[in-house]
């Protein structure tokens, strides 16, 4: 049956935090943000059937139906620290703002076992999302209804201890801790729903999975579903090899090519000097090389810890462009609460990163760029590539 959640929710996915307005004449230094969801999600989830939700279960046939739909109530105030006062006071840009956003993403999935033992599996699924009101980044009273998800799928055995699992269409796909790949699509602007971000799934995915014992090869080409508005005709592929142990840890490598792109690439000035420049389509060409790992469960003192972390070495030499970037997860499960409380540890995840950009033309010259991270609310661990929920 389907899960109803209210949740009073300190964080949102910009990330500022609450303080209040500064007295008469003195602006406050931070951001305020309050938030209040309202989620309703039903289908099937980590492998467990939930009765209700079966349409069809005969001859081999099965029909199930999913929907998740959300409401999002946001406060803020003092956005982007008013910084709009002071670069551009003419915009008209107002710090302070209220909005209402919500969505609704019903779902059709089914499952056919053949004849030979292969399993042919899709899903059809669409998000409907609107906000009410001016959001952070100006824009409101706007919504879209897009398609999510639309593919068709077949997985099976192939003797010897491998397997496959290829899948053609719409739908989302996560590696290794979600650093490189996770979210396939973007929401807000002109189709509303900035904070909730709906829409998950890659516009085209072509997977495929091939797996012997615990370890998971993955070959993928994917297309981001783009704003229309920005859309940089993006295409990455890649391949990703994982090792499952069975103890609850695992240990992957990701390779990434940008094979086709439009968006433009900023570049500070030399000594950060002048106007910088924007090249259109430099994205394109950029590799990038991740290394990712979960530990096993521990004993003694750390037995309810577990640590994550991926790190990533990207360049490109149409632009001469060298960056790393990095995140370690640590989380805590509360063991001693009641079984049904224990489902999502909380945990923090420092980030950093660095970039380092050279120019031959005039010399050599280095930015460098370090950010860190805020701790995160829950952190989940991502499905096994070879066992996509549908």
């Amino acid at each position: 049956m389907g899960h109803f959640a209210l949740r009073p929710d300190a964080w949102g996915r910009s990330g500022r935090s609450r303080a209040p307005r500064a007295a008469p004449g003195r602006r406050a230094r931070r951001g305020a943000m309050a938030a209040l969801a309202v989620c309703v999600i039903a289908g099937s989830a980590h492998g467990q059937d939930r009765p209700s939700t079966i349409l069809h279960n005969e001859n081999g046939l099965t029909l199930r139906w999913h929907l998740q739909a959300a409401i999002y109530a946001v406060s803020e105030t003092n956005l982007f620290w008013d910084l709009a006062a002071t670069t551009s006071p003419g915009s008209g840009f107002d710090p302070d703002t209220n909005w209402l956003e919500s969505y609704i993403k019903p779902g059709l999935s089914f499952e056919y076992q053949l004849d030979t033992g292969a399993m042919v599996y899709g899903k059809l699924s669409a998000v409907a999302s609107y906000t009410w009101g001016t959001d952070a980044f100006d824009t409101g009273d706007t919504g879209a209804t897009t398609l999510e998800e639309a593919y068709l799928a077949i997985r099976g055995d192939l003797g010897g201890g491998l397997s496959y699992d290829l899948s053609l269409g719409p739908r989302e796909l996560t590696l290794g801790t979600g650093m490189l790949i996770a979210n396939g699509a973007t929401s807000g602007f002109e189709r509303g729903a900035l904070k909730l971000g709906p829409r998950k799934a890659w516009e085209m995915a072509a997977i495929g999975h091939l797996s012997y014992g615990n370890v998971t090869g993955t070959a993928f080409y994917l297309d981001p579903n783009e704003l229309p508005s920005t859309d940089g005709n993006n295409e990455l592929a890649g391949v990703d090899l994982r090792y499952d142990d069975p103890r609850g840890g695992y240990l992957g490598a990701t390779f990434v090519d940008v094979l086709k792109s439009n968006s433009s690439y900023p570049q500070a000035a030399p000594g950060g000097v002048g106007a910088p420049t924007v090249t259109p389509g430099a994205r394109e060409g950029t590799r990038t090389l991740g290394i990712y790992g979960k530990t096993n469960p521990f004993e003694g003192a750390l037995e309810n810890w577990a640590f994550t972390g991926e790190v990533a070495l990207q360049r490109n030499d149409r632009i001469d462009l060298e960056a790393w970037g990095g995140r370690v997860t640590a989380g805590y499960t509360f063991a001693d609460l009641p079984p049904g409380r224990r489902a999502s540890p909380w945990a923090t995840r420092p980030f950093l990163a660095t970039t380092r950009t050279r120019r031959s033309s005039k010399g050599s010259t280095r930015s460098i760029t370090r950010a860190a991270r805020a701790p995160g609310p829950r952190d989940r661990n991502p499905p096994r590539p070879s066992s996509i929920r549908t």
